[in-house]
Protein backbone atom coordinates (compact mmCIF):
# COMPACT_ATOMS: atom_id res chain seq x y z
CA UNK A 1 0.00 0.00 0.00
CA UNK A 2 1.44 3.86 -0.97
CA UNK A 3 2.81 6.08 1.42
CA UNK A 4 0.18 9.09 2.75
CA UNK A 5 0.61 12.13 0.75
CA UNK A 6 0.76 15.98 2.42
CA UNK A 7 -0.03 18.87 0.11
CA UNK A 8 3.37 21.04 1.20
CA UNK A 9 3.38 24.97 0.57
CA UNK A 10 7.13 25.69 -0.40
CA UNK A 11 8.78 28.85 0.09
CA UNK A 12 10.42 27.99 -3.52
CA UNK A 13 7.44 28.77 -6.30
CA UNK A 14 9.75 26.90 -8.83
CA UNK A 15 8.25 23.60 -6.94
CA UNK A 16 5.49 21.90 -7.78
CA UNK A 17 2.44 24.24 -9.26
CA UNK A 18 3.68 27.89 -7.13
CA UNK A 19 4.98 26.07 -4.77
CA UNK A 20 2.77 23.35 -3.72
CA UNK A 21 3.87 19.84 -4.05
CA UNK A 22 2.80 16.32 -3.07
CA UNK A 23 5.52 14.59 -0.85
CA UNK A 24 5.22 11.19 1.76
CA UNK A 25 4.47 12.15 5.15
CA UNK A 26 7.08 10.18 6.59
CA UNK A 27 9.70 12.58 4.52
CA UNK A 28 8.00 15.94 5.67
CA UNK A 29 8.40 14.41 9.34
CA UNK A 30 11.71 13.82 8.89
CA UNK A 31 12.59 17.05 7.01
CA UNK A 32 10.98 19.24 10.03
CA UNK A 33 13.28 16.62 12.74
CA UNK A 34 16.35 15.87 11.06
CA UNK A 35 18.51 15.28 14.01
CA UNK A 36 21.26 18.04 12.81
CA UNK A 37 20.44 20.84 14.56
CA UNK A 38 19.15 22.48 12.35
CA UNK A 39 15.42 21.52 12.27
CA UNK A 40 12.50 23.51 11.00
CA UNK A 41 9.82 24.29 9.20
CA UNK A 42 6.18 23.98 10.57
CA UNK A 43 3.71 21.39 9.94
CA UNK A 44 -0.24 22.58 10.58
CA UNK A 45 -2.69 20.40 10.52
CA UNK A 46 -6.08 21.99 11.44
CA UNK A 47 -10.01 22.09 10.59
CA UNK A 48 -10.31 24.85 8.35
CA UNK A 49 -12.90 27.27 10.52
CA UNK A 50 -9.65 27.51 12.66
CA UNK A 51 -7.19 28.69 9.59
CA UNK A 52 -6.95 32.51 10.67
CA UNK A 53 -6.27 31.60 14.23
CA UNK A 54 -3.33 29.23 13.05
CA UNK A 55 -2.13 31.92 10.26
CA UNK A 56 -2.30 34.59 12.96
CA UNK A 57 0.24 32.60 15.36
CA UNK A 58 2.24 31.65 11.80
CA UNK A 59 4.95 34.26 10.43
CA UNK A 60 6.52 33.42 6.79
CA UNK A 61 10.44 32.95 6.76
CA UNK A 62 12.40 34.70 4.30
CA UNK A 63 16.07 32.74 3.60
CA UNK A 64 17.14 35.42 1.44
CA UNK A 65 16.47 32.98 -1.91
CA UNK A 66 15.64 35.19 -4.95
CA UNK A 67 12.45 34.73 -6.38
Amino acid sequence: MGDTLVLVHDSYPTLGWNGRHLQPARLVAAALERGDGREGGILAVAPSDELRAVAGEVGLWDNGTRR
